[in-house]
């Protein structure tokens, strides 16, 4: 079973603020980057695809690096399409008994937006700075998952 995290928001005084977020932790490997790092991703059942938003890519990889990333796609969600460039990757989970579990996909990465008018752009890149990365459902797919938000829990874990 691998166990995941749900955020539960909270106002000044320290009660809670809306409805609990689901996240996974995982590592996420990109070999042709030489990159490992671990990374919280949004569970996200809406989605086609496991995507790295442009905060976390900007971490882990780099402005330089993101650039140097040629083939896009793209991808349109609720809030608009957006261009992704698409990098073989490895996701890896730790179970609860510490062993790990990895599958090999097709990572989708955010480019920064471009715009022909500068204020829009700067506008359009600080929402994209805002966005989690997302587990989607082409790695939850492998798995049953568990939200139960009464009892705070949420995992995964193979049918």
């Amino acid at each position: 079973m691998i166990r995941g995290i749900l955020f539960e928001p909270l106002d000044s005084q320290g009660k809670p603020v809306g409805v609990a977020t689901p996240y996974m932790v995982a590592t996420l490997n990109i070999p042709r980057l030489h990159i490992s790092s671990s990374l919280p991703f949004l569970v996200d059942t809406g989605a086609d695809a496991t995507i790295l938003h442009l905060r976390d890519a900007l971490q882990i990889i780099g402005l330089r690096d993101l650039s140097m990333l040629k083939e896009t796609q793209q991808l349109k969600g609720i809030g608009g399409s957006a261009e992704y460039s698409i990098v073989p990757a490895e996701i890896v989970f730790c179970h609860d008994d510490n062993s790990l579990e990895g599958f090999q996909f097709d990572l989708r990465v955010a480019k920064p937006a471009k715009s022909w008018w500068k204020p829009r752009q700067s506008n359009i890149q600080a929402l994209q700075l805002r966005l989690p990365s997302l587990l989607g459902r082409d790695i939850l797919s492998e798995f049953c998952l568990v939200i139960d938000y009464h009892r705070r829990q949420l995992f995964l874990d193979h049918p």
